[in-house]
């Protein structure tokens, strides 16, 4: 499961992917100093993937094509965007739409979701 945020719901949902769920997660994070890196994990080197047990955090200035690609949208279970812009959240969206095979959309749980009336 990859998981895009900037703040402490993103950071905690990847946590408990691993510990609670035991599923492999990518946390897809704005970088401290908005230069994109390749990925780290607590104790492991920049670029290698950390052991099951730890999240890989992808570090970069905004989640564009090349970031959800490295960050392995295509194969992932699902994708979770927690961005508090929701601006950032429909933007990624659109563009993991893009990446075959194609991700289906659901809306941020937080927000209020206005469907057409229904005829029935």
């Amino acid at each position: 499961m990859v998981v895009g945020g900037d703040d402490g719901p993103a950071r905690r949902l990847a946590s408990e992917l691993q510990e609670v769920y035991k599923e492999r997660g990518t946390l897809v994070a704005p970088a401290g100093d908005a230069q994109p890196s390749v990925g780290r994990a607590p104790g492991c080197p920049a670029g290698e993937r950390p052991p099951a047990r730890e999240p890989w955090v992808l570090e970069m200035a905004e989640p564009d094509e090349e970031v959800l690609a490295a960050a392995g949208v295509a194969g992932a279970a699902a994708l979770a965007l927690v961005y508090e812009d929701d601006e950032t959240n429909v933007r990624a969206a659109l563009v993991a739409r893009r990446l075959p095979p194609f991700v289906t959309s659901a809306p941020h749980p937080g927000q209020a979701v206005i469907s057409p009336p229904q005829p029935w």
